[in-house]
């Protein structure tokens, strides 16, 4: 993983149960975390109203409180 990377999981973490932009390769979702283990992040998609399992490694941006990090 990438320092970048480790920056998008930090600030993830670190929403306290709050609901956060998350940006994969694939889509967008307004997503509140739940946990994670080694390669993936398991958050509650608020649009579709389902548990979902995202790799660590599909992340690109992470939008919380007005601020956007991006994945390069």
């Amino acid at each position: 993983m990438t320092n970048r990377t480790n920056t998008e999981l930090k600030v993830i973490r670190n929403s306290a149960g709050r609901y956060f932009g998350l940006e994969t390769k694939n889509e967008t979702i307004n997503a509140r975390f739940i946990g994670e283990s080694i390669a993936t992040i398991v958050v509650e998609d608020r649009n579709a109203g389902e548990v979902r399992r995202i790799a660590k490694s599909s992340i690109t941006a992470v939008s919380f409180r007005g601020s956007r990090t991006v994945v390069r």
